[in-house]
Order: structure tokens, then sequence, then C-alpha cells
């Protein structure tokens, strides 16, 4: 089960700040030049966060440094936004069963599947990765912050709408 979390914080930035195993993601963020956005207090939004162990996973998967990662500011721009849904702080227990959420990532290729597996909440993406949430819940000012255990890439596949009922 993912532990639901009491702490809160001013932004998404003093939460990086206060939490080490989030110390790839703050680079991250700093190096794509969106740490000012994580300062920001007004913003509503819901970030899944990777920790670091998410980030080194990913880094090894691609068979790339953490430099080189880091260096390539368009392919963090483009990872990071696929991690942010705009404009609405999503708590744990809003989230329901086969929900498709959009990130910052416009079209389909954008999307995020929530789903649980064995009771346990997940994502899937376009790409067919899973990632679990390990933490929920992460008030950071007017967003909510989730931790996951994958770096989420997006894919150029897309989920499927529901079939259309029949005609009346």
């Amino acid at each position: 089960m993912a532990r639901h979390s009491a702490q809160s914080y001013d932004n998404i930035g003093e939460l990086l700040d206060d939490t080490p195993k989030l110390s790839i993601l703050k680079a991250a963020l700093e190096a794509a030049g969106l740490d000012e956005l994580a300062s920001d207090d007004a913003l509503e939004a819901t970030l899944f966060a990777p920790t670091d162990k998410a980030f080194a996973d990913a880094i090894t998967a691609l068979n790339l440094t953490a430099e080189e990662v880091l260096g390539d500011k368009d392919l963090l721009t483009t990872v990071l936004s696929y991690h942010v849904i705009p404009g609405v702080a999503v708590e744990a227990a809003a989230l329901e069963e086969g929900q498709i959420l959009q990130t910052i990532l416009e079209g389909a290729a954008g999307q995020l599947k929530y789903y649980t597996f064995k009771g346990l909440p997940r994502l899937r993406t376009t790409a067919d990765q899973v990632a679990r949430i390990t933490e929920t819940d992460i008030s950071a000012g007017k967003a909510i912050v989730h931790l996951i255990d994958a770096v989420l890439i997006p894919g150029d596949e897309f989920f499927s709408a529901p079939a259309p009922g029949p005609s009346p």
C-alpha cells in the first residue's frame, strides 16, 4: 500500500530541498531551467515525483550517464513535463480506476493511466511502462506530490476511449 504523507510544504522546491531521496529530481529541474516553477507557491498541479533510485534505474536502463541526461535540456524538459498534471492538485483518494490523466505534454502521447494492481496504485505510460505510486498526498503549496518508483517515459501509443454505446 502506498504510504500517505502528512508532510506539508510551501512549494515543490521546498519539498525537494527537504527530501534527500528527491535530489536527482531537484538537479534535473534545475538543469532544465524549471526550478523557478518549482518554487512558485501558487503553482496548482499534481507532480508524480521519481525518487533518486528511479532516476538511477532509468539512467542505467538507457545506458547513459547522469551527466549526459542532465546535459540534455530538451530531453529533461520532455520527460519532466510527463510527470506533471497541470491546473489541478489531485489527491490519491480522488484518483479513479482507469482514469486518464493529461500531462503537460500535449495530445494522447502525453497521457497517463491510473489503475491499481493487488490494491496498489500504479501509473501506465503511453510506452506501456508501469510505475508504482509509493507515497501519496504530499502538500506543496497548491500542488500535490506523489512519489513514484520509475521515471515516466512518454511513448507513441494512446489509451483507447471506451467504445461508444448503441445509437438510440
